[in-house]
């Protein structure tokens, strides 16, 4: 009974595709974060979107794109740290939260996230499909109420988008952010 009980509750917490966070859950760990005491070097939250992805579907099939999906998730998912947050927020757009790190590890881990992704492509059955996600990232000195990060990691990953795709956009939250000779 317990067994089930656990199974049931790990299928309600997890993208059942991806095997990452799903929305509500992803939302239900960053309110802990609030909660918690103050990270001592900042925390960063990044948008993720699978560029053309419509295009891979029509091009591979709906299975290929599944596939895609589930290695862009294993990828981001063991590059970060056990304690960081990483959800398939809905369709091909992902999201996850670097908890207690600087601007510029933020910045590194985003970049090597985008990397990760495009610089090998996804094997699918008899396919080896070339897939590139565009981030946008934003960091902050503590913790913004969960929907305000969004929209300005979103406000990024748009950025990153109108760029060229392929592209990381980093923002700092300055309304928050400590700043050098402050007294």
């Amino acid at each position: 009974m317990a067994s089930e009980a656990t199974r049931l509750y790990v299928e309600a917490r997890t993208d059942p595709l991806t095997g990452v966070l799903n929305r509500r859950s992803a939302v239900d760990a960053y309110q802990r974060i609030l909660n918690a005491p103050r990270p001592k070097r900042g925390i960063a939250m990044t948008c993720i979107d699978v560029d053309k992805f419509k295009a891979i579907n029509d091009t591979f099939g709906h299975l290929a794109g599944d596939q895609v999906l589930q290695e862009i998730a294993h990828r981001i998912g063991t590059s970060l740290r056990a304690d960081n947050i990483v959800c398939r927020m809905s369709g091909d757009e992902f999201l996850f939260v670097l908890m207690n790190v600087t601007s510029n590890e933020a910045k590194i881990i985003t970049e090597r996230c985008r990397s990760l992704i495009s610089r090998i492509p996804i094997s699918c059955d008899e396919a080896d499909i070339p897939a590139t996600i565009s981030l946008g990232t934003v960091w902050s000195a503590k913790p913004l109420h969960f929907e305000e990060f969004r929209s300005l990691a979103d406000q990024a990953l748009y950025d990153a988008k109108d760029a060229g795709r392929d592209r990381t956009s980093f923002k700092i939250n300055y309304a928050t952010a400590i700043r050098p000779n402050a007294a």
